[in-house]
């Protein structure tokens, strides 16, 4: 990893470029955010002729730490390593905000870079506009279905996404007359396990709830599932819905609704801001992307 290989000279003598992307995870059997970002990052260098490599951490003070320790991987990046790299900053920051992605790329520097996911001062970020797709989700729970327990699953508490996701269903609280029940709300981690142990938390808790709103796909089609396997009916006791609107989620009995992610255009844009400044063209601070509402 230090080194720049050999092998990345061309017959034709032409240097390939060579991206680093640096991601907490990727789950290859549920097809899940990383991992249809990975699979855009591999169809935008493929086209390009561009070298991709993948360094798979995990968050930066992860409380766990057998996981804590992958992130070794991330102190073998040196200013050889890449001509440009890309974090996944929402997902890497979820533990300990922002700080560390800063310094990462501090040490990595000139080297052109992308975040995704969040805003990192000083370096080209990506992000998606949140807020309307799950406005857009809130009202069709409580309007359209008539919901008015809604409990909520959010994701790590210095995620910038699932702040502006949690806020927006405060949000819809009030705009719709709810009360505020703290007894309908825990915080998962993004991941799938999570999603199946807080929901038996809120079922647990004695509080009623006619829809669960999820921050993300992974953990409501856990929290889907593990609600079940209590003998609730889905939807018709509870209505359950995500973020993402992965391959899964429509697949799943019922299908999720849910707020599709332009994974894709996320993946080509990241690739493309960073090659833009290898080829020294001005790039802007922010892209930020649109969601949209998916119902089944």
């Amino acid at each position: 990893m230090p080194g720049v290989p050999d092998g990345r000279v061309l017959a034709s003598g032409r240097r390939r470029l060579r991206i680093v992307v640096l991601i907490n995870d990727v789950d290859h059997v549920s097809g899940g955010y990383e991992q249809q970002l990975r699979s855009a990052f591999d169809a935008a260098c493929r086209t390009r002729d561009i070298e991709l490599i993948i360094v798979v951490g995990r968050p930066f003070d992860d409380p766990e730490p057998a996981r804590a320790a992958q992130n070794r991987m991330y102190d073998l990046l040196t200013r050889a390593s890449a001509d440009g790299v890309i974090f996944l900053a929402a997902g890497l920051s979820a533990y300990s905000g922002l700080e560390r992605l800063s310094m990462l790329h501090a040490w990595l520097s000139p080297m052109p870079a992308c975040s995704i996911g969040a805003v990192v001062p000083g370096v080209p970020s990506v992000v998606v506009d949140n807020r309307p797709g799950m406005d857009a989700l809130l009202d069709h729970v409580i309007v359209t279905h008539g919901r008015r327990n809604v409990a909520f699953i959010s994701g790590p508490p210095k995620n910038a996404d699932a702040e502006v996701r949690f806020e927006a269903y405060r949000a819809a609280l009030e705009r719709h007359g709810i009360t505020y029940d703290y007894r309908l709300v825990r915080s998962g981690n993004f991941h799938t396990p999570s999603g199946a142990r807080v929901a038996l938390e809120i079922l647990d808790s004695g509080a009623p709830f006619d829809a669960l709103v999820v921050s993300n796909d992974a953990m409501a089609l856990a929290a889907s599932e593990a609600l079940k396997a209590r003998g609730v009916r889905i939807p018709r006791d509870v209505a359950v819905t995500g973020f993402d609107d992965l391959v899964l989620a429509r697949l799943a009995s019922p299908p999720l609704t849910s707020v599709r992610q332009p994974l894709e255009r996320i993946g080509i844009k990241a690739v493309e801001l960073v090659l833009d400044q290898i080829a020294g063209k001005p790039v802007p601070p922010v892209v930020t992307l649109p969601v949209e509402f998916v119902a089944p």
